[in-house]
């Protein structure tokens, strides 16, 4: 006795008939998008913001939900250390500071977004990231100064 058959695909269907040309597509919602949300976005789940367990929380989730139009609820605004970032760009040390500008957009996407934690959290992994992409790329421009003109000729 062999193994048992392989299960078989369901059938392909087939393609809508092409449509004559001049006439709009049919209105369909994109099936790679969400749906918009409502103006204002999602609303906080209501209750008193202690999770259970007795450890009070933010309430409104990780999602940014019921943040305020400027995009914090609270405080001050976190830094996202974009314009330091885009001047390491400037410095050969290429690898670290591409990386310290992703982390400056995400961490401004989240601020803009209302979670103000991760802004903080990667706007402070952002800063570290520039800060040693230009401390690299200073080194490396004066140990090239060095090597040319200097010591070695």
């Amino acid at each position: 006795m062999g193994p048992p058959p392989a299960p078989q695909p369901p059938p392909r269907t087939p393609h809508p008939p092409p449509r004559p040309l001049g006439t709009p597509p049919p209105p369909h919602p994109s099936p790679r998008r969400p749906p918009p949300l409502p103006q204002g976005g999602p609303r906080p789940p209501a209750g008193d913001g202690v999770a259970r367990g007795g450890s009070p929380r933010a309430r409104g989730g990780g999602c940014g939900g019921g943040a305020a139009p400027g995009g914090v609820r609270g405080g001050a605004k976190p830094p996202s250390y974009v314009l330091l970032a885009a001047l390491a760009c400037f410095c050969p040390a290429w690898p670290i500071n591409i990386v310290a500008f992703a982390y400056a957009l995400m961490s401004r996407h989240s601020l803009h977004g209302g979670d103000a934690d991760a802004a903080r959290r990667l706007g402070r992994v952002a800063k570290l990231l520039a800060g040693a992409a230009l401390g690299g790329g200073a080194l490396l421009v004066a140990a090239s100064c060095v090597i040319n003109f200097g010591v070695f000729q």
